[in-house]
């Protein structure tokens, strides 16, 4: 957690643990996957907090949000349509231990149905 990569990558992560889209590469959807890859502890509070906040906006469908949208704006959160994003971001969560958490299987199912 205190490495120079995991802090760049972590600093762009707001007070309330919103994680805007910077740029092409800083966000959840290649975020997550980094930090697994980097070994970071995903019960480290920041992570938790992080992790969290972006599953508890899983809509109705049981789609992710894509960070595209704002995630504070719960009116204009909007699912992750970009399949390659997608299984990106549940990659890097299932790599941080999140495999057996309901949001993630539902997750899942919602891929697997859409790539179906």
């Amino acid at each position: 957690m205190e490495s120079k990569v995991v802090r760049n990558i972590l600093c762009q992560i707001e007070d309330d643990v919103y994680w805007p889209r910077v740029d092409r590469y800083d966000f959840p959807e290649y975020g997550f996957s980094y930090l697994a890859e980097l070994g970071v502890n995903p019960n480290h509070s920041i992570m938790r907090k992080v992790i969290n906040n972006f599953l508890k906006n899983q809509l109705p469908n049981r789609s992710l949000p894509s960070s595209y949208y704002r995630m504070k704006d719960r009116n204009n959160i909007k699912s992750n349509t970009e399949l390659c994003y997608y299984a990106l971001t549940l990659r890097g969560l299932i790599n941080l231990g999140y495999q057996d958490d309901i949001r993630i299987k539902k997750a899942i199912e919602f891929t697997l149905s859409e790539a179906r």
